[in-house]
C-alpha cells in the first residue's frame, strides 16, 4: 500500500514527496520527461535515483503506468516490447506516468502542513516545547544544537506524562519528521512549522 511506503522506512519521505509534488502541475508525465525535470531538482541526500523512487511508487500503487504503442495502449511493459515480435522497430513508443488517487492520498499524508497538525494533536503536553523550538530555529541564522537544547530545558528538565525525562533530541526529531524545522548547517523554522504554532 502507497502509505505503507513511506512510514516502513522514513528516508523515502523526502524523494518521495519531491516526485510527489511533480503532479502539482500535471497529472501525467512522459517518463523521461518526469526523470528529467526531477533530476533538476533532486538532492544528494536521497541517496536514491529518481527512477528507483519511481519505481517504487509504481510498485505500491502511488502511481500508474501507460505504455502507448503507435497511438494504442500497450497491454505489457517496456521489456515485454523489445520481445515482441508484433511490435514494429520504428513503432513510436510512450511511456506515461500518472498519479492515482493512493498517490494523491500519500501526497497529503506527507505535506509538512498535516504533518504539523498531527503532531501537535497527538502530544498535546509538548506543545509548547515544539513552540519554542520552532521559534528559536526562526532566527535569522538559525539555532544550532545547544541553542534549542536550550530552549527545550529552559524551564528545567521535560517530563513525559508517565514522568520519565525527555531529552531534547526527541523533539528535534519529531519536529524534523513532521517538517516544522529542517537542518542545513542550523536548525532553520519551516513555514509548516511557524504556521502550526501561529
Amino acid at each position: 500500500m502507497a502509505i505503507d511506503l513511506v512510514e516502513h522506512n522514513p528516508r523515502l519521505k523526502e524523494p518521495v514527496t519531491c516526485v510527489l509534488g511533480m503532479y502539482a502541475e500535471a497529472e501525467t508525465f512522459d517518463r523521461a520527461q518526469l526523470e528529467e525535470q526531477l533530476s533538476q531538482v533532486w538532492r544528494e541526500s536521497y541517496s536514491q535515483a529518481p527512477a528507483t523512487i519511481i519505481e517504487s511508487l509504481l510498485r505500491n500503487g502511488a502511481l500508474a503506468e501507460q505504455i502507448v504503442v503507435d497511438g494504442q495502449v500497450y497491454d505489457g511493459t517496456l521489456e515485454d516490447i523489445q520481445r515482441d515480435e508484433s511490435v514494429p522497430l520504428e513503432a513510436e513508443v510512450s511511456d506515461g506516468i500518472s498519479i492515482t488517487q493512493a498517490g494523491r492520498d500519500l501526497a497529503a499524508s506527507l505535506d509538512p502542513d498535516f504533518t504539523m497538525r498531527a503532531l501537535l494533536a497527538d502530544r498535546p503536553h509538548y506543545r509548547d516545547v515544539f513552540a519554542r523550538v520552532i521559534s528559536v530555529c526562526a532566527a535569522a541564522d538559525g539555532a544550532s544544537r545547544e541553542a534549542v537544547e536550550q530552549a527545550v530545558e529552559q524551564d528545567g528538565n521535560v517530563v513525559s506524562p508517565d514522568g520519565k525525562r525527555v531529552y531534547p533530541q526527541y523533539f528535534m526529531d519529531a519536529l524534523e519528521t513532521a517538517g516544522g524545522i529542517v537542518w542545513d548547517g542550523a536548525w532553520r523554522a519551516t513555514q509548516a512549522g511557524l504556521r502550526a504554532i501561529a
